[in-house]
């Protein structure tokens, strides 16, 4: 499950949000530690406890290839959680 995050440049450095989970921010001084804090901002985003009623929206693959984005993947059981918690 891969969520799309528009990258930001600033003086400072970087900034980047996700598309598709409103609120899903992160930041990083290059774009290396970007690519890692949007990792990490997303699982934690996603990560629910077993019994949590939010259901997350899905990736959209609308959102291929559209300039300053970048692809991050969540990690394989927190996409599993998301994509059972869309079952209930």
């Amino acid at each position: 499950m891969t969520y799309h995050f528009k990258i930001h440049r600033e003086k400072d450095g970087f900034w980047a949000e996700c598309l598709e989970l409103d609120g899903c921010i992160t930041q990083a001084d290059n774009p290396e530690e970007l690519y890692k804090n949007c990792e990490e901002a997303l699982n934690l985003f996603l990560e629910e406890p077993a019994d949590s009623k939010i259901i997350f929206p899905l990736p959209d693959d609308s959102l291929e290839g559209k300039k300053d984005t970048m692809k991050i993947r969540a990690e394989h059981e927190i996409a599993l959680a998301v994509i059972r918690g869309r079952s209930r």
